[in-house]
């Protein structure tokens, strides 16, 4: 994607050498990595979070008697909104 954009940018601007738009395609360029690391992170930050959930959801029924019911039920369904609102912004 990244190399599409600076692809089409690079198009754009032809043989201009200016400053202005070797500035751009940096910005441009820079942006966009930031970007990426930052969707990376927060799927890497998902990923955990999925595992734990596994690990508690297990947890459950391997050692009913180390949480009650109620409040893992209620730290599972905090964690499944958290998780479906992170999911969703890495698509806003």
């Amino acid at each position: 994607m990244k190399e599409e954009i600076i692809k089409k940018l690079s198009e754009y601007i032809g043989e201009d050498t200016s400053e202005e738009a070797i500035a751009l395609l940096e910005s441009v360029s820079d942006a966009l990595d930031v970007s990426i690391e930052d969707k990376e992170r927060e799927i890497e930050e998902l990923k955990k979070a999925i595992e734990e959930l596994k690990r508690k959801y297990i947890e459950r029924f391997t050692n009913p008697e180390s949480t009650t019911e109620t409040e893992e039920i209620d730290e599972d369904e905090t964690d499944e909104i958290e998780i479906k609102e992170k999911f969703e912004e890495l698509f806003d």
